[in-house]
């Protein structure tokens, strides 16, 4: 029987970031317009959701065979830890979770009925910062994935572009900050990422791979935090 500790890390709890950083962005800069239901509900269904892609994908991976002898952390399907219904079945009672927190709502809009210049921006940064995880991933996987004919970004671009647009989605979200500094010198404050994204680049471009990538994908998920935290800070500096 699959214990709580196994359906927590088939979640793949190091992605989450990916879904709680845009929520923490999003009530940040509906400043004290937020409202705690509404920031609550928007977290509830970015968890749901992200949990329920990694299910799908742990099913899918695993009726393929793809996650046969595979790197990095375990996978329930591949491994013969859950069976593929059961996991399936996991993934939609996340999204059914995901969909009925969304329908009572839905993170800065429906606290402030309105969309700015700033969060248009800041949003891209965090899209760009989700994205570098998923790039990363994909580079991990891409020989493998290339073998078991699973049509990846990476495999469809190949590993030099793949590391280059891995390049681009950390440099994107600090240039964004820069850019969003005309509205307050705040946002400059997300610039303290800066040491951590070279550091990442300069791993990626040196030509990590396999196994190596998986300590970087730990570090891609503290830079999304770190970012979500700076520029939560400077909104709420701005909203004063």
């Amino acid at each position: 029987m699959t214990t709580r500790e196994e359906w927590i890390a088939g979640a793949r709890p190091k992605t989450l970031p990916a879904a709680i950083s845009p929520v923490i962005v999003g009530t940040a800069f509906a400043g004290y317009s937020a409202q705690f239901l509404n920031a609550l509900l928007a977290l509830v269904v970015a968890l749901a959701l992200q949990v329920g892609v990694n299910y799908a994908n742990d099913y899918s991976d695993g009726i393929k065979g793809t996650d046969t002898d595979r790197i990095g952390p375990m996978r329930l399907v591949g491994s013969g830890i859950a069976s593929a219904e059961s996991v399936k079945r996991a993934a939609f009672i996340a999204f059914g979770i995901g969909s009925i927190s969304g329908l009572i709502l839905g993170t800065y809009y429906v606290q402030v009925d309105s969309l700015s210049r700033e969060v248009f921006l800041a949003s891209i940064a965090m899209g760009c910062l989700a994205c570098a995880i998923l790039i990363l991933n994909n580079l991990r996987d891409l020989e493998k994935d290339k073998k078991s004919g699973k049509q990846t970004l990476a495999v469809k671009i190949g590993e030099s572009a793949t590391r280059n647009l891995f390049r681009w989605s950390l440099f994107v979200p600090l240039a964004l900050s820069v850019a969003l500094s005309f509205f307050s010198f705040y946002y400059l404050i997300a610039l303290v990422t800066l040491p951590l994204a070279g550091r990442l680049v300069r791993s990626v471009r040196s030509g990590a791979g396999g196994e190596s990538l998986i300590p970087l994908l730990a570090l891609s998920g503290r830079l999304q935090i770190l970012f979500a935290l700076a520029l939560s800070l400077a909104a709420l500096l701005v909203a004063r």
